[in-house]
């Protein structure tokens, strides 16, 4: 920096005084008034985000007058503050001071400059409703729509009602999120007691073309995590369950339960295939073989050589499940953690569905509910219900999806019990035929 030329041009005799035209332009005012339309701007004090205002209607009036004349301890208060009474009388039972109270103009209770509002429930369940259900706010939660209340209103135990009322809004349970934590605790699957019994079959698919095949199974053992990989040319149940019989079933013979992240029903679809082609009786649930294991094995000259292979692979299958035990114990722990117990629902239970995995004809996820209301028609386990939802989806969810519920609602509170059925998506897309094109433009 130039120290001595700024130092220079700092000094007070080179400075402008007086009416010197230099100083006209030293400051300027960015927004001035003329930019702005001043019949159109409206005071920030008299702006109504919501429906607080003071002033009622005409029904809202006549519900008041009615609710006066109905509310016994009103007018007890009333005729207190008349009588200039040290306090309220102890049978009224008010948590209030007789000092912070008055009467306006048309002899109505206020309690710190807010109207007092009669014991009515009618009364109070419209005045809650009409604020909450304020389109310009757009369904406030608890805690706002309590604060905007009594911001000229009050009654003992308003912030309850309110409470009670939003609990029991059906736009707000189908539209907001859920705040509590995720329910139902981690349920861990028991732990083998022999290897290749219990098993996963899971697809890699859409795979470039090798010797026909585009698609890979995994069957992996929940015990001793081994793992069979092959190819196949498609995933159809024919497909799976003739590979199935050729390769595991030789090696390994029937396991005892089958898990895949393709859903039960692949499961169960793929069980009463291979129940068929072996011709043995199906059901949802394990078969049990051990009356058609044929043990073959002389058990009457055993080699030293091959019993000590068998102890190394018995100790081997113990130690397996001993850590595969803890390991269970250590997840089921730290996930528990960020968990709470779920609700134990019962038939004919009303509870609220997450709909995260059910497509709609909305054409966009985050302008779609987020919940719908349907009924508990069966109880399948401890974690799984089944609910009268539209057909086309599958109705039995784990009770993480599910919420119970309320119907405790305010006297006089207006709820719709009805739930929209979800429109399932068609798996292709819409096809649309161009009419003509407006405009072009060419890359090249």
């Amino acid at each position: 920096m130039n120290e001595r030329a700024d130092a220079l041009s700092r000094q007070e005799q080179d400075m402008p005084h007086g009416q010197d035209e230099r100083t006209d332009y030293r400051t300027m005012q960015l927004l001035r008034l003329d930019m702005f339309r001043t019949k159109d701007t409206i005071s920030a004090a008299l702006v109504r985000t919501m429906r607080s205002s003071s002033e009622d209607t005409d029904d809202l009036r006549a519900l008041w007058n009615e609710a006066m004349t109905y509310d016994e301890t009103y007018e007890a208060a009333r005729d207190a503050i008349r009588t200039d009474k040290a306090k309220f009388p102890r049978e009224l039972n008010l948590k209030v001071s007789l000092s912070e109270c008055s009467l306006d103009s048309q002899d109505r209770l206020l309690f710190r400059r807010r109207k007092w509002v009669p014991d009515y429930n009618t009364l109070r369940t419209k005045m809650i409703q009409r604020t909450h259900d304020d389109k310009i706010c757009g369904h406030p939660g608890r805690d706002n729509t309590a604060q905007v209340l009594s911001r000229n209103y009050f009654w003992p135990r308003m912030s309850e009602d309110v409470q009670r009322f939003v609990r029991n809004c059906q736009v707000c349970r189908r539209s907001k999120s859920w705040k509590d934590q995720r329910q139902g605790f981690l349920k861990p699957l028991p732990v083998p007691d022999q290897v290749w019994k219990e098993i996963s079959i899971d697809f890699i698919i859409d795979l470039p073309e090798s010797e026909g095949c585009t698609n890979i199974i995994v069957v992996t053992d929940r015990l001793s995590r081994g793992v069979i990989l092959e190819g196949l040319p498609n995933i159809r149940t024919e497909t799976v369950t003739n590979w199935f019989l050729k390769t595991f079933y030789q090696r390994y013979f029937l396991p005892q339960a089958i898990i895949s992240d393709r859903g039960v029903q692949f499961v169960n679809r793929f069980w009463k295939r291979l129940c068929q082609q072996l011709e043995h009786g199906y059901s949802a649930d394990p078969l049990d073989l051990e009356d058609t294991y044929e043990d073959n094995m002389k058990r009457d000259s055993p080699i030293a050589k091959a019993e000590r292979v068998v102890r190394k692979l018995q100790d081997a299958r113990e130690w397996a499940q001993s850590a595969m035990a803890a390991t269970q114990q250590i997840v089921e722990k730290a996930v528990n953690e960020h968990r709470q117990e779920g609700p134990k629902y019962k038939v004919n239970d009303k509870v609220w569905l997450d709909l995260r995995n059910v497509c709609t004809d909305r054409p966009s996820k985050k302008l779609d509910d987020k919940y719908a209301k349907y009924t508990i028609t069966e109880v399948i386990g401890s974690h799984s219900y089944r609910l009268d939802t539209p057909p086309g989806i599958h109705n039995v969810f784990h009770s993480m999806l599910l919420r119970p519920a309320s119907y405790d609602l305010l006297p006089g509170q207006k709820q719709d019990d009805t739930h929209p059925d979800p429109v399932m998506q068609p798996d292709k897309e819409n096809e649309w035929e161009i009419d003509k094109i407006e405009n072009e433009k060419g890359t090249g």
